[in-house]
């Protein structure tokens, strides 16, 4: 692919990553507000930051248990550590 940079497939793939999350949350009942997603140079996931709001477009709060089921289905799809993935809320 002629004229794309390094940083536009990246921020391509970063981008493409963040919905197929926050779909997959809203599979799961949760509005994300925003996704972030940090890749390497080999474009393995080395952080994802999910942010939320409390109470707005949610079944109710993301509570310890329901906080790692979430991070366990995106670990295990994504091959990302679950240390490295955060759940934030407004």
């Amino acid at each position: 692919i002629n004229g794309i940079s390094e940083d536009n497939i990246s921020n391509y793939y970063e981008l493409s990553i963040s919905d197929s999350i926050e779909l997959m949350l809203r599979e799961e009942g949760y509005t994300a507000s925003r996704v972030e997603i940090i890749t390497n140079s080999e474009y393995e996931i080395i952080k994802c930051t999910i942010h939320y709001e409390k109470n707005i477009g949610n079944n109710d709060s993301f509570d310890s248990e329901k906080q790692a089921m979430i991070k366990n289905k995106i670990s295990d799809v994504y091959n990302v550590e679950v240390d490295n993935i955060y759940i934030v809320s407004r």
